[in-house]
């Protein structure tokens, strides 16, 4: 399998464990919070339902995780010289940075 195909594995992989982590994080820290800081007396399911309206923000913190590191293992793959151009063969500088052999020049124009 080529180094390429194994980094975007890496970085799906990173990033699918980044957002549970994240995800799950946000949600068990909201729910101490919650259960600590709320009366005695409320009844479970009220806090329940506040645990379920608090699920998207979780979610946003679960994905926002994830894009941070999926973009830092790109960069690292980047830099380290992986992702190559597929005319010439040379390393890749960046996402949006183009390779500088002719035949590419002649691809993007």
């Amino acid at each position: 399998m080529p180094s390429d195909s194994r980094a975007a594995r890496r970085e799906l992989a990173a990033g699918f464990v980044a957002f549970a982590i994240g995800f799950l994080a946000a949600l068990i820290g909201y729910t101490v919070l919650l259960f600590h800081s709320s009366e005695p007396e409320q009844p479970w399911w009220e806090k329940l339902m506040n645990v379920i309206t608090f699920l998207p923000i979780a979610l946003l913190g679960g994905l926002g995780l994830a894009c941070l590191v999926i973009g830092t293992l790109g960069r690292m793959h980047y830099r380290l010289g992986i992702y190559r151009c597929v005319h010439c063969g040379r390393p890749m500088r960046g996402i949006d940075i183009p390779c500088d052999c002719r035949q590419a020049e002649e691809q993007d124009a």
